[in-house]
């Protein structure tokens, strides 16, 4: 159970690094390219996606059953994580608005499509 635990942790953190990798790209073309703060939106939405895609694919390589689960499960922790982050920062309680249902929408479907296609 432990290992199982810090394999979930390890990816969670990769994610993490994708993320902010994802990030920092898609910072320096909307920089570049002057874009507008509605397509930000999208990129970042894009972002989690990417990120949880990532982390359920290589979760659910690890895993021989149930991989779209362990995806969902992978994607479910990491999105959990940015919102203790996000309280953190904030200082505050989340709002339960559409932003934040569509990240975790988008965060769950990522990673279980990630673990979906993995071998």
């Amino acid at each position: 159970m432990k290992k199982r635990i810090m394999t979930l942790m390890k990816t969670v953190v990769f994610m993490c690094i994708c993320t902010v990798i994802i990030l920092l790209i898609t910072a320096f073309i909307y920089y570049k390219f002057n874009i507008s703060d509605s397509k930000i939106r999208a990129g970042v939405i894009i972002t989690y996606f990417l990120s949880c895609f990532i982390g359920g694919f290589i979760y659910g390589g690890i895993k021989e059953k149930n991989k779209y689960l362990y995806g969902l499960l992978v994607g479910t922790a990491y999105f959990i994580l940015v919102a203790i982050i996000t309280i953190i920062i904030k200082g505050t309680a989340l709002n339960i608005n559409n932003d934040f249902l569509i990240a975790l929408f988008t965060c769950s479907v990522g990673g279980m499509s990630g673990g979906m296609i993995s071998k």
